[in-house]
């Protein structure tokens, strides 16, 4: 913790979130500054008027931190840093600290690295810009040869770091094929940085991996064989979402999100005891996320930190408050059969288990023959990647025992029927 002291600055009251960002990185918030206006100013982002009072607060009370409650244009950024004297950050440029300071394997740590990167190439592009008309970028303060040199270095290590990120990709997933071709069914708890997330891991796995009651503890994703009725199943913690991250970011995270993605059940997390409206909002968000690519069914919404709310003796069937919110999510998502639990109390783990089983099915075999074509090779690819090859026999027609999931069955046999069609 490094107990600095910052301001916030925001063009609107919703500051819980960029004020909960700071705080989990150790600075305090010495006070909050909010010009409500529909549209930021093209030069400072807050009216002249308003930096002219900030300049002044950060003189008169040894402010270390400035941080906006927005994305700041790099003009924006350089203005304001120069001008006023000390170290901006926007809300992404928070974010990206507290990944940094979060990152520990291999994989986070460049991953980091790169959306780190990628965040000052604008920056940087606009401080060669000022220093070719004369102007020395405060934050290098060496002028444009000392800039453009280190925008180069820059380029080389996004380089790098991507094609170590490749190579990391390239194993995981191969692990990824090898759990599938061993008949492993993949279940992923996804939701908001802060929600449980971690928490119903150690839960339902009997793990004891790291849990604070700080945003983004998670940053690299952590996968454990979960014993449920001698199933094979494998459960994996993923990094928390959070709103309007910049498509750079996430694609710096390819890897971690792509657990998310190639998952057959997903464990959506919501935190109960927040206000409905940004209940709604963050599912919203959630499932514009997740849907495109996965159906409704393959995912089960969650309540978690019921015990904000409800004794431990009192029945969550019961409770008006939360009932309330379970009518209202159903109206405005259309979402049924939500489960209430408390991830710190092991009275739930059953729940969860019983809700993991309705969903999950045990891998169905199948015996079928294929014409040894061309053609046929494509799918059998597939076979090996997405199911448990029993055996199989290359003759005059290929012969092929598998273990494949339930949902899988359908296009397995289509694909079956429509080569011997050929």
């Amino acid at each position: 913790m490094n107990n600095k002291k910052c301001i916030l600055v925001s063009l609107d009251d919703n500051i819980q979130e960029l004020s909960a960002l700071a705080e989990s990185l150790g600075y305090i918030v010495n006070n909050i500054f909010i010009q409500n206006r529909k549209t930021p100013d093209p030069k400072y982002y807050i009216g002249s008027g308003k930096v002219n009072e900030i300049r002044k607060y950060i003189q008169d009370n040894n402010i270390d931190l400035i941080i906006f409650n927005s994305h700041l244009k790099p003009s924006q950024h350089y203005n304001l840093e120069n001008y006023i004297g000390i170290r901006i950050y926007d809300r992404i440029g928070l974010i990206l600290e507290i990944f940094s300071n979060r990152a520990h394997s291999e994989e986070a740590r460049l991953q980091v690295e790169l959306a780190k990167l990628q965040y000052e190439i604008p920056l940087l592009r606009d401080w060669i810009h000022k220093a070719r008309y004369g102007e020395k970028p405060g934050f290098m303060a060496g002028g444009e040869y000392e800039v453009a040199q280190y925008y180069d270095i820059i380029r080389k290590r996004i380089k790098k770091a991507k094609e170590k990120l490749k190579k990391i990709e390239k194993e995981r997933d191969i692990r990824r094929r090898q759990r599938r071709k061993l008949g492993y069914y993949l279940i992923t708890i996804v939701g908001y940085t802060n929600a449980g997330k971690s928490t119903l891991f150690n839960l339902i796995s009997g793990e004891s991996i790291a849990v604070e009651d700080r945003l983004f503890t998670t940053l690299s994703t952590t996968t454990r064989k979960i014993p449920i009725q001698e199933r094979p199943i494998l459960l994996t913690d993923t990094v928390g979402l959070i709103d309007n991250l910049p498509h750079w970011v996430i694609e710096a995270f390819h890897s971690t999100l792509e657990e998310i993605f190639l998952s057959d059940l997903i464990l959506l997390l919501i935190d109960v005891s927040e206000p409905i409206d940004i209940i709604n909002r963050k599912l919203k968000i959630s499932f514009n996320i997740l849907i495109p690519d996965l159906k409704p069914s393959n995912i089960i919404l969650i309540f978690n930190k019921t015990d904000k709310i409800v004794d431990s003796k009192n029945d969550l069937k019961d409770n008006p408050n939360i009932q309330e919110k379970l009518k209202k999510i159903e109206i405005e998502h259309g979402v049924r059969d939500i489960i209430s639990i408390s991830a710190i109390r092991e009275q739930y783990k059953q729940t969860i288990i019983t809700s993991i089983l309705k969903v999950t099915n045990y891998p169905k075999k199948l015996s079928f023959s294929l014409p040894n074509i061309t053609e046929a090779q494509s799918f059998i690819s597939w076979l090996y990647s997405n199911c448990d090859i029993l055996f199989i026999d290359y003759k005059d027609s290929i012969y092929i025992s598998l273990r494949c999931q339930e949902k899988d069955e359908k296009y397995i046999t289509k694909t079956v029927n429509d080569l011997k069609g050929l």
